[in-house]
């Protein structure tokens, strides 16, 4: 579902890396296991009020409303993994250090959240002003691999050029 035209709202997707190779634990393993969780459920019945608000926050480019929802569902998710039977646990030592990282350059007024998928590596949401900064900081974290930047684009295209 595309809430808005890509040019609606200039945000940044930088990639904290922290695992490259496969998880122990695939994705679809862990969806299989997540409605083993006592938190399935009432997930289930905050997301339609989730999407309501991400995308008010993104039809009024309010971030601060974006980033907290954002973070909700990210760390749901994987409360649900963790408390799976069995239970999954994606995240690394280096996870906490983005996350804490994150946090600590909110509280200094840069514009970022941090969302994750079923894995270690975080996606950091921010403007293109707060870009550079989140780089940084989170870049001179020991665990992160590597950092991959990424915006919002049009959409999938045929490219003639090659990817390599």
């Amino acid at each position: 579902m595309q809430v808005a035209p890509a040019e609606h709202w200039d945000l940044r997707d930088v990639v904290a890396v922290l695992e490259e190779q496969a998880k122990e634990v695939s994705s679809r393993e862990g969806h299989e296991r997540a409605p083993s969780s006592p938190y399935f459920e009432p997930r289930q019945k905050l997301l339609p009020d989730r999407l309501d608000t991400v995308t008010q926050a993104i039809l009024a480019r309010d971030f601060p409303a974006l980033a907290q929802t954002v973070e909700e569902e990210a760390i749901d998710l994987h409360l649900i993994a963790m408390s799976s039977h069995p239970p999954v646990f994606y995240w690394k030592s280096g996870t906490l250090e983005v996350l804490a990282a994150i946090r600590c350059l909110r509280q200094e007024g840069v514009e970022v959240c941090a969302t994750m998928d079923a894995g270690a590596n975080v996606h950091m949401i921010c403007t293109p002003d707060s870009e550079a900064a989140v780089a940084e900081v989170v870049g001179s974290i020991p665990e992160v691999g590597s950092l991959i930047h990424d915006g919002v684009g049009q959409g999938p295209r045929i490219a003639d050029e090659h990817l390599v």
